[in-house]
């Protein structure tokens, strides 16, 4: 419901009819619609978690790009990425008014920390060209998954996220890449 309508727009009543209980079934489990949400953050980071440790066992350059697989898991579950698109567009704003700024703000760094650590492996590994802003091209490829799987929310007919993501992975790594 939050990804179609909005944590905005969507009432506790709404979520817990949908959900099967009723609104104060859902307040005895989450007490304020942030916490729900929060509770839905939680779930997603913890369903990415084994994704981003076994790319961390590929390492270095490979790991950059199984990062391909963070598409095939968005195609799977077009809710989750819808989900967080919304939130995230909703909390963009500083203030008071964005009361999941911080948490959106938190995973972001962890998914950029976690690019980072592949391309210091890549880098240990010899497999870097030298002269790398590691932080400067996390922020780039999450910045482009991010975008693409947008795009492809808005119109999946037309936008073939794999591929794409594939593409410009595979070009991404191959300009990364010791000459």
């Amino acid at each position: 419901m939050i990804a179609e309508k909005g944590s905005h727009a969507s009432s506790l009543a709404e979520i817990a009819e949908a959900a099967g209980v009723t609104r104060s079934g859902l307040l005895h489990h989450y007490s304020s619609k942030e916490r729900l949400i929060e509770a839905v953050f939680a779930e997603h980071e913890r369903a990415v978690e084994p994704f981003f440790e076994q790319l961390s066992e590929a390492g270095g350059l490979e790991g950059i790009e199984g990062l391909v697989g963070l598409a095939v898991g968005q195609v799977e579950n077009p809710e989750g990425v819808a989900f967080w698109s919304m939130v995230s567009a909703e909390n963009s704003a500083p203030g008071p008014s964005s009361p999941l700024r911080q948490r959106l703000l938190d995973a972001y760094d962890r998914y950029w920390s976690a690019v980072v650590g592949l391309l210091e492996q890549a880098d240990r590994q010899g497999q870097l060209r030298a002269g790398i802003d590691k932080r400067a091209e996390a922020v780039e490829i999450v910045g482009l998954i991010e975008g693409l799987s947008a795009n492809w929310l808005l119109d999946p007919e037309s936008v073939d996220l794999v591929a794409a993501t594939d593409r410009y992975l595979k070009r991404k790594v191959e300009d990364l890449r010791v000459r």
